[in-house]
């Protein structure tokens, strides 16, 4: 059976006219392949405004009786989504049902705002389809073995959409969003970024890691291990443009750089405490023996399970990290680059196809476009 997942971000469907269009698209590509499988994220804008609720009480600690109920509220974005793009595609002919992760179901770890797929059942999603109907899921969430809804991190559908082409064992997975693929850099921070048609699961990992918002890490992480062939492309153009992450890359470049991702997301966090055990929950970067890049959003939930009080925090940074096999060759040219552009470099970590600079966070897009020139002008 030829079977296509397509997944729509939330900027696809944040008014009624994008959910119109995405229809149409679900439409054309029914045309092309009947057997559609549809995974969506919440409208943009819903999950910050549900999260921001529970955030207006006076929270003692961050538990797991907190995390719970947090997800049970964020969850509901999803399910608001599913519906709507149903309604929407039945209106122009196409037989379409809504599924919450829990009616499929999409079996999760327990491991709430964080979670993990671990199993999901196709009977369902297979019966629909035998009987012409496009299943509209949604993504993001899970049932914890204690029938808790779980949730699968921040970007979580591309994870939801990559598990289900594995268990559908679907030709591919197109995640639809607001760019028209992977580029080598961030295209609206620098302008003559271009786009990468194909890219190997290890290399957008690390752009997924440190920075690049294309496509979520940890679906990234799934589709390298089930060898999930993943489409990115734009739901606003029709420009043919796309990008597939598989087994390899094809560099636009003689010095082998897949692309440089960047973020002023992060603080740069130096404590002797032992946090190995949120590191995973949390995506923290370890930089070094004790020094750590956390995301913002989740920094006050960190110091508190510091134990020795004894941290440092460096909110003035921003990260960019240059990514591909002939990263190596060009080291000691990007750091001078830096040096002499006035770029002060904080910290520097190296792996086997990537190196990371922090840097200050007013310096990020500048030097960011600084590395991308001498890399592929």
């Amino acid at each position: 059976m030829n079977l296509y997942v397509l997944k729509f971000g939330g900027s696809s469907i944040a008014t009624v006219n994008r959910i119109n269009n995405v229809a149409n698209i679900i439409s054309n590509m029914k045309k092309l392949c009947n057997n559609i499988i549809v995974v969506t994220s919440a409208m943009q804008g819903v999950t910050d405004k549900l999260l921001a609720y529970t955030k207006e009480f006076d929270i003692i600690n961050y538990d797991d009786n907190y995390y719970r109920e947090s997800d049970a509220i964020v969850s509901c974005g999803e399910s608001i989504a599913s519906g709507i793009l149903s309604i929407a595609l039945q209106s122009i002919g196409i037989n379409a049902k809504s599924f919450n992760s829990w009616q499929i179901p999409i079996e999760a770890s327990s491991t709430y705002s964080n979670a993990t797929i671990m199993n999901i059942h196709t009977e369902t999603l297979f019966n629909a389809i035998n009987n012409d109907v496009v299943p509209v899921i949604t993504g993001f969430q899970g049932l914890s073995k204690n029938n808790d809804i779980v949730t699968l991190g921040r970007g979580g559908s591309d994870a939801t959409a990559c598990a289900l082409a594995y268990y559908t064992n679907a030709n591919e997975c197109y995640i639809y969003t607001d760019v028209s693929g992977v580029f080598t850099a961030d295209p609206r921070v620098v302008n003559n970024a271009k786009i990468i048609t194909c890219i190997s699961y290890d290399e957008m990992l690390e752009l997924a890691k440190y920075g690049a918002k294309v496509l979520q890490y940890k679906s990234v992480l799934l589709s390298k291990q089930y060898n999930v062939k993943v489409r990115v492309l734009s739901s606003f153009t029709n420009d043919n443009c796309s990008s597939l992450v598989t087994n390899t890359t094809y560099y636009t470049n003689e010095k082998q750089i897949a692309g440089i991702s960047h973020s002023t997301n992060y603080i740069l966090l130096n404590t002797k405490s032992n946090i190995d055990s949120v590191i995973e929950r949390y995506e923290i970067i370890q930089l070094s023996e004790n020094n750590y890049l956390v995301k913002k959003s989740v920094l006050d939930n960190i110091i508190n399970i510091i134990t020795d009080n004894e941290y440092i925090i460096d909110n003035d940074i921003g990260i960019i990290t240059v990514v591909g096999k002939g990263f190596f060759n060009i080291t000691n040219k990007l750091e001078q680059l830096l040096t002499q552009n006035n770029v002060k470099i904080k910290h520097i970590n190296i792996n086997d196809i990537s190196v990371t600079y922090v840097i200050h966070f007013s310096q990020t897009e500048y030097a960011l476009n600084i590395l991308h020139k001498y890399i592929y002008d």
